[in-house]
């Protein structure tokens, strides 16, 4: 799990929040109960307030999982840090699929 949060730059993957500043999960990007597994190139690190938030929502486009991203920034996430290359929504649909 150690090498999501170095490809993330320790950055929650849906709101940018620094992950050093807060509570971390683990999700499942896509959800447990669509694809019922646990392998390790399922999960992302997220902020608890995201991860819950989103709970079992599957992101049939990337235009889907940029409005989420960008619903979750205007919540609570990091307005001025930019989001850094790697965990962008073009990646997380590149990864994921």
């Amino acid at each position: 799990m150690f090498a999501i949060l170095q490809a993330q730059d320790c950055r929650c993957a849906y709101c940018n929040v620094g992950l050093d500043e807060v509570e971390v999960e683990w999700d499942h990007f896509i959800p447990y109960a669509w694809m019922r597994t646990n392998a390790a190139s399922n999960f992302v690190a997220a902020c608890k307030p995201c991860n819950q938030f989103k709970k079992a929502r599957y992101f049939a486009s990337e235009a889907d999982l940029s409005d989420f991203c960008l619903e979750m920034v205007k919540l609570h996430g990091s307005w001025g840090e930019g989001v850094p290359e790697g965990i962008t929504a073009a990646f997380l649909v590149k990864r994921f699929g």
